[in-house]
């Protein structure tokens, strides 16, 4: 049995996620953020940082949601992480990427248009924002063709790259980042979002968090951040 510990996270719900397309034997342990019950000295013995997720599996604790994705794909001989060396190599590959890279770049964004102002009492930094809008427009065509080629993240299968990839970008609708040209990309991501792995997740772990981050986007007249597809553009 493994025992997940979080609540409301995105990050968290990658776990939860995992375990449901691996048909894992699991039971959760709320963790509630607002009240500060990742910090107190209990959760703290499970990961010294005060963050979550945390896996408890075998009396030991793990990290790191990247990391809890593959030790329990290990444990369970699951394809989401295969076995054959470039597979697997492949796998890590893309889940670095989205990691830190255009994960990442979607995240920031969304922290600062949708976080930023109405939780933390902090203006939208539109120096970060453009940054990183910057950085989506240079991979943005890349990653569609790569998306036109390939069912999923690292090929025919999914694979934990898929939930990584998937569960960072959750926010660039909501931050307002209109990708409407990138078809491919847009296809990969409504079709895991169909997923009953991922639906469940968002049903029960999620539930309130969809509803609490969509009250938090931004006034309409600011929301368009358009990133436009050039190489096709420059074909026609």
């Amino acid at each position: 049995m493994f025992t997940l510990y979080g609540s409301k996270s995105p990050i968290y719900l990658k776990t939860v996620v995992a375990a449901e397309e691996m048909n894992a034997p699991y039971k959760i342990v709320k963790v509630d953020l607002l009240k500060g019950e990742s910090r107190t000295p209990e959760h703290r013995a499970r990961h010294p940082f005060g963050k979550v997720p945390v896996l408890e599996h075998k009396g030991r604790f793990i990290y790191e949601s990247n990391a809890i994705m593959r030790y329990m794909a290990n444990e369970l001989n699951s394809s989401l992480y295969p076995k054959d060396n470039y597979e697997r190599a492949m796998v890590d590959q893309w889940v670095d990427y989205f990691s830190l890279q255009a994960g990442r770049w979607i995240t920031q964004i969304w922290y600062q248009r949708v976080l930023s102002e109405k939780y933390f009492n902090k203006p939208a930094d539109q120096k970060v924002i453009e940054e990183n809008l910057a950085l989506l427009q240079d991979v943005m065509p890349v990653l569609d063709r790569h998306f036109s080629e390939n069912k999923f993240v690292s090929g025919s299968n999914i694979s934990i790259a898929d939930i990584n990839a998937h569960l960072l970008c959750q926010g660039w609708r909501d931050a307002g980042i209109q990708l409407n040209d990138f078809t491919n990309f847009i296809r990969w991501n409504d079709e895991m979002a169909a997923r009953p792995s991922v639906k469940k997740a968002w049903q029960t772990e999620g539930r309130g968090l969809r509803s609490y981050l969509r009250n938090l986007r931004p006034p309409r007249s600011s929301r368009n951040l358009r990133i436009s597809n050039l190489s096709q553009q420059r074909k026609s």
